[in-house]
């Protein structure tokens, strides 16, 4: 029987997407749904809406005080490990890159997003790049290639594509081309995946 496939989009510099990325592989293995991870840049997508690029600090001061108070209490809840960053936004496309040539990206996914919002680590530093694929016994080619042609188109179009199909956000899930957005949004997820299981 074919497994139906849960798309992932992210990227590293979202703190919602952190959380939903610490649990979506244990979502998945729950209804057997064959993860698919899609590295997105999230700034292509915010520049294409014509919004701001940085939502999480665009509202009012109160509502950003609330959004820092509510992710921290969803990492509590799952019992996460979070802190805000001292750079904040990231740029994370080298570590987007790196991922986007992976056939099995996970690890190097999770490992990437705990350096950035559990150990405050510098992820667009070629440095702590280089030690985190070191760390995971992964080829420096992989950091190597973030600067080919072929590599930075691939991002490219992975973001096009989620433009392409109404995704504004992250994390967001796609199960069967219907999108789920936001991490607390997984029973919703879960429910689809069981529709669309043959």
């Amino acid at each position: 029987m074919d497994r139906p496939e849960l798309q992932y989009y992210f990227d590293f510099s979202s703190p919602y997407a952190y959380l939903g990325a610490c649990r979506i592989e244990s979502i998945a293995q729950s209804v057997n749904a064959r993860l698919v991870w899609k590295p997105i840049l999230l700034g292509g997508v915010f520049k294409h809406l014509g919004g701001p690029m940085v939502p999480l600090m665009a509202g009012p001061q109160v509502k950003q005080d609330y959004t820092m108070t509510d992710m921290r209490r969803w990492a509590q809840y799952f019992n996460i490990p979070f802190n805000w960053p001292s750079e904040f936004p990231m740029n994370t496309i080298k570590a987007l890159r790196i991922a986007i040539q992976l056939e099995n990206p996970a690890v190097f996914i999770q490992r990437t997003y705990r350096a950035y919002w559990a150990e405050d680590q510098d992820i667009n530093d070629p440095d702590t790049l280089a030690a985190l694929l070191s760390d995971l016994g992964m080829s420096q080619e992989l950091l190597d290639r973030t600067a080919d042609p072929v590599v930075k188109q691939m991002l490219i179009d992975a973001t096009q594509e989620a433009i392409d199909i109404g995704i504004f956000g992250a994390p967001t899930c796609a199960v069967g081309g219907e999108l789920y957005f936001g991490q607390d949004r997984f029973q919703f997820v879960k429910a689809a995946v069981e529709r669309h299981t043959p």
